[in-house]
């Protein structure tokens, strides 16, 4: 099960960017406990991939004037985003109306391209994009998926370590490895460094109890220690 542990946000609709998952009370991360993770998990995920897709159709005007009839929250939402990210009104709203076509194209080619789809998110800024993470061939991946896509213009594929089935296998072994050596752990995907986020709240009873019972963790996962274990929001 992924924790969220984020502070509250002022925006509902940044908790759109589902799989990705911080530990926003935890501590910077440490030094890996046993190694359990490659010493530079940044290069986990590549700088962007240049695309040379066919556009076929053209995509919606970002920039377009607000239309009628929206609702008063949306609007307070899109003021805000406006406000936050220093855009025009119009452009606020229709990012915002986007967020559920950019989520069920992430749907979509997760469903579509498990052994290689990786995770996605909405970037707000420098740029405003829906960055996709593929493990191998994600040019040729994503072009189907796009070219007569209305989102064609802003997404940017990326590669990346490992697919987001083997990132859910690793944590759920995790935790039951965890759960085995009898510590408290919560954990999460962080899609955008591609890797399982372990929370405890001690890194060297971790190491120790892992040692004592001749257990290690798997793949992907960094161990975080926190200072205290996330509240359910009511």
């Amino acid at each position: 099960m992924i924790m969220f542990r984020h502070q509250p946000l002022s925006l509902v609709f940044l908790l759109c960017v589902s799989v990705l998952i911080f530990g926003a009370c935890a501590s910077d991360p440490t030094p890996d406990p046993a190694g359990y993770i490659e010493s530079h998990p940044e290069v986990r995920v590549s700088p962007p991939i240049a695309l040379s897709c066919e556009k076929v159709v053209e995509s919606g005007n970002p920039g377009a004037d607000l239309p009628e009839g929206v609702s008063p929250a949306l609007k307070r939402d899109a003021q805000s985003y406006a406000d936050d990210f220093g855009v025009e009104l119009g452009e606020a709203l229709v990012r915002l109306q986007g967020q559920g076509t950019i989520g069920r194209l992430g749907s979509t080619i997760q469903a579509s391209e498990p052994d290689t789809y990786a995770g996605h998110w909405i970037q707000h800024e420098p740029q405003y994009r829906m960055v996709v993470l593929f493990t191998r061939d994600g040019e040729s991946t994503i072009c189907p998926y796009i070219e007569a896509h209305p989102l064609y213009s802003i997404v940017e594929v990326r590669s990346a370590a490992a697919n987001m089935a083997d990132l859910e296998l690793s944590q759920g072994e995790a935790m039951s490895v965890a759960a085995e050596v009898g510590i408290r752990a919560e954990s999460s995907i962080n899609v955008f460094q591609n890797l399982v986020e372990l929370y405890v709240m001690d890194a060297e009873q971790l190491e120790s109890a892992l040692e004592q019972a001749g257990l290690t963790l798997p793949d992907h996962v960094r161990v975080v220690p926190v200072s205290a274990f996330s509240v359910p929001a009511s």
